[in-house]
């Protein structure tokens, strides 16, 4: 089949592993369409364990954090997504798949037709700083229910030849809200160092909480030598349903 619209992923041409980078995906019918036939259509990513998700401009399915319905309607769609790239040392370059899919009814039985396909491509460049954090054990993105505990640690490495001098760290969480309240616990947050905390609402359903630490509260990041880390350990439960 051909495809009655294309996809375009845009972006930076090079991306620091941890630090957030912006895709902007934009679907356009094509020209000599003046309709799309398809009823059922939709964007998405595969990340594997390439790329974490922060936010995005368009609400994602449910269930489907990395797929976004969309209706062809308008001239043009446009999404951006916000995530990390999580990569191996011996890494030089990223591609992240991008497809649009379709069905030929709204029931979206089976996987759907692939109508194109399209890859973001960037390359590595190594920081002197690495920071990884590692969520119940996990670096990707992970499913947790109401009464759980993120189990939160921090990593941070010194990847160049010359030490670091007053790290300062943050560590940011991004968690639906409900009357403007988080639905994580931050009254029963567990953190050693006793960092800064700052909250803000993101919008009427997202709340940030941001934990902000430096050599008074880790004396280990007054200087981080070549080749050296860092640890920092928070725990944050998720309010049951009760709360």
């Amino acid at each position: 089949k051909d495809s009655p619209v294309t996809i375009t992923v845009e972006g930076a041409d090079t991306i620091i592993p941890g630090v957030e980078t912006t895709l902007d995906i934009v679907v356009r019918p094509l020209q000599e369409n003046d309709a799309v036939s398809i009823s059922s259509l939709a964007v998405e990513i595969e990340p594997g364990d390439l790329f974490i998700k922060k936010s995005d401009t368009l609400q994602s399915d449910q269930f489907h954090d990395y797929r976004w319905s969309i209706n062809m309607d308008e001239e043009e769609i446009n999404i951006q997504v916000t995530g990390v790239f999580i990569v191996e040392d011996s890494e030089e370059t990223v591609s992240l798949p991008i497809r649009l899919i379709g069905w030929v009814d709204e029931n979206r039985e089976g996987d759907g037709y692939v109508y194109a396909s399209e890859a973001y491509e960037a390359v590595i460049v190594r920081q002197r700083i690495s920071v990884t954090p590692v969520v119940n054990g996990a670096t990707t993105n992970l499913t947790v229910q109401p009464g759980e505990i993120l189990n939160t640690t921090m990593v941070v490495r010194n990847n160049g030849e010359a030490p670091l001098k007053q790290v300062e760290v943050r560590a940011v969480f991004d968690a639906p809200s409900f009357n403007r309240k988080s639905i994580l616990f931050w009254s029963e947050l567990f953190d050693e160092a006793d960092g800064g905390i700052v909250g803000e609402q993101i919008d009427e359903t997202l709340r940030r909480g941001t934990i902000t630490w430096d050599s008074g509260d880790v004396p280990g990041l007054k200087e981080i030598a070549p080749g050296e880390e860092v640890t920092i350990d928070v725990r944050l439960p998720i309010k049951s349903d009760e709360e």
